[in-house]
């Protein structure tokens, strides 16, 4: 279904309270209404529909809030009224990631002007805009008409006849009339993410959810520190080395006492199965010395955990609050926050879990971070509830010994066939020798971590993995 400037109108609402007049819209056909919540004063709430000639001339009729957010935060409410008329619709709902540039539309109910309400055209400038508190903003140019009476109005892309966002807010001028121009809105990608479930609001959405600054979803996640040199860490962090799990060296050392060598599916098990012991689990943290491989074991976790239908989320150290995500957990969905380095990260709280999750619309939560020996042993910080498992990486235990000659000569075998005895040994000292770079005349380095010392090879395979 899209809708013309015309059929809009058809969905629009004048919210009466206290004196005070503002806008809102039809998102549902069991009578929920759309608005800002700056435009409810008091609790003397009211709706005029418009009559069959698109007239708002009808009784006030009595309106219920049933879920708010405040005013000087994400600031939306939805109303409810019974007994819609049929000659009203509901909108048809979009998000805002496709509308960049497009031509805009909205219908509202400014102080000065017809009692009817008026149009406003506008270009939609930006979809992706945030607020001071990190929530999104649509911003709204060319956006003359639209003054103090149009706040709740729906934003209309004309190129898409589909309502995606919802007009908030006209911005202050300064003395050079920056903005003069200029408005801002709330996407409906992001209203609905609290509404949609709860009152069967139906929201296409074109593109991946747009998270709040600060949180990434596993596959965009990319390296935190940079340095002019390769370091091995750069390759550990941004994948460029091939993953040789655990599971995969139990499986090949079959029949051999290995120890009690970690395994991922295991830890998985523990963490996200279904199991009474994965239910009472808020996450894991794995812990050891710097170099160990602590971020890369828990990034290829939380990939396994994607291919566990987990939502897996990436949290920057700069991110002060993790509350900030909540509108945007979808119901019916697992989420699984991951928290590198967690010495560097204010918003880790081993509660967050019942913090974020919401078991009536069916949200679960669990945390995976990592964290140095030293900042476990030297931090009041370090979580001691005894629901989040610790997961020790002791590279000196004979089982990581082995698991590390295990990948070193993996590594190795993929790029140059049989591996030299001693490259392998120097590899095993220190395994960023087995991260192979193109040096000159045919010959090649193998990086260290920031350190210029370099070995060649006699020759280099016209067949070779990238790593």
């Amino acid at each position: 279904m899209k809708v013309t400037k015309q059929a809009l109108k058809r969905g629009i609402v004048k919210v009466v309270s206290s004196g005070k007049v503002g806008t809102g819209f039809i998102v549902s056909g069991e009578g929920h209404i759309l608005t800002c919540m700056h435009n409810l004063v008091g609790m003397d709430i009211g709706i005029m529909l418009p009559d069959a000639e698109g007239h708002f001339s009808t009784p006030v009729l009595p309106a219920l809030p049933v879920t708010f957010r405040p005013s000087n935060k994400e600031d939306f409410a939805v109303l409810k009224v019974d007994d819609l008329p049929s000659h009203t619709h509901s909108l048809p709902l979009m998000g805002a990631g496709e509308s960049v540039e497009h031509e805009g539309y909205s219908h509202g109910f400014p102080q000065v002007g017809d009692i009817n309400g008026i149009g406003a055209q506008y270009k939609i400038i930006d979809p992706h805009q945030r607020s001071s508190f990190g929530y999104p903003m649509i911003q709204l140019g060319v956006a003359n008409d639209i003054t103090e009476g149009f706040s709740g109005a729906p934003i209309l892309d004309l190129s898409l006849g589909k309502v995606v966002g919802m007009i908030r807010q006209i911005p202050f001028t300064d003395e050079d009339n920056r903005l003069q121009n200029a408005a801002f809105g709330i996407p409906l990608d992001f209203i609905a993410k609290v509404c949609e479930e709860k009152y069967k609001l139906v929201v296409e959405r074109p593109g991946a959810v747009d998270w709040p600054i600060g949180v990434k979803p596993i596959k965009d996640s990319a390296p935190t520190r940079t340095t002019r040199k390769i370091r091995f860490d750069d390759y550990l962090y941004s994948n460029r080395l091939p993953y040789y799990s655990r599971d995969t060296f139990a499986a090949a050392q079959e029949g051999e006492d290995i120890g009690h060598a970690l395994r991922e599916s295991e830890l998985l098990d523990r963490l996200l199965g279904t199991e009474e012991e994965a239910s009472k689990l808020s996450g894991a943290i794995i812990s050891g010395e710097g170099g160990v491989g602590k971020t890369r074991l828990m990034l290829e976790l939380g990939r396994m955990a994607s291919q566990r239908e987990w939502e897996v989320l990436v949290v920057d150290s700069n991110l002060e609050n993790l509350e900030v995500v909540k509108p945007y957990l979808k119901p019916k969905t697992k989420y699984l926050f991951i928290f590198d380095y967690l010495e560097e990260h204010s918003a880790f709280d081993a509660a967050l879990e019942d913090t974020l999750a919401e078991p009536e619309r069916e949200i679960e939560v669990k945390l995976l971070a990592n964290c140095r020996i030293t900042f476990k042993n030297k931090s009041e910080a370090y979580p001691e509830d005894r629901w989040i498992e610790e997961v020790k990486l002791d590279e000196q235990a004979p089982s990581e010994l082995n698991y590390k000659s295990y990948v070193v000569q993996s590594i190795l075998q993929s790029y140059i066939g049989e591996v030299p005895k001693r490259v392998l040994d120097l590899a095993k000292l220190r395994p960023a020798f087995a991260v192979p770079a193109p040096g000159r005349s045919g010959t090649h380095r193998f990086l260290s971590a920031g350190c210029s010392r370099q070995t060649t090879l006699e020759r280099w395979p016209a067949r070779h993995k990238t790593a």
